[in-house]
């Protein structure tokens, strides 16, 4: 018997409309993680000293806040 795993953890079908790619976009990964940060301004700097990550996004919000950011590792090489 073979198991199929639930619906919530399957692919999205393949299209070429909202978010379901057969491939990704030329320079985007194949996946992607997102992590929250108390202090994100610091983090970022952090994450880019210490790792070697490049800064591909980022929008400010108010107070010092960071609204969105990208990280690049890929390409940090």
């Amino acid at each position: 018997m073979r198991r199929v795993a639930p619906a919530r953890f399957r692919p999205a079908a393949r299209s070429n409309r909202g978010f379901a790619h057969a491939t990704a976009p030329p320079g985007w990964p194949r996946i992607a993680s997102a992590i929250f940060y108390l202090d994100a301004p610091a983090a970022i700097d952090w994450l880019c000293a210490a790792f070697g990550f490049t800064v591909r996004l980022r929008v400010d919000g108010p107070n010092g806040t960071v609204e969105n950011s990208e990280l690049d590792f890929a390409t940090a090489w």
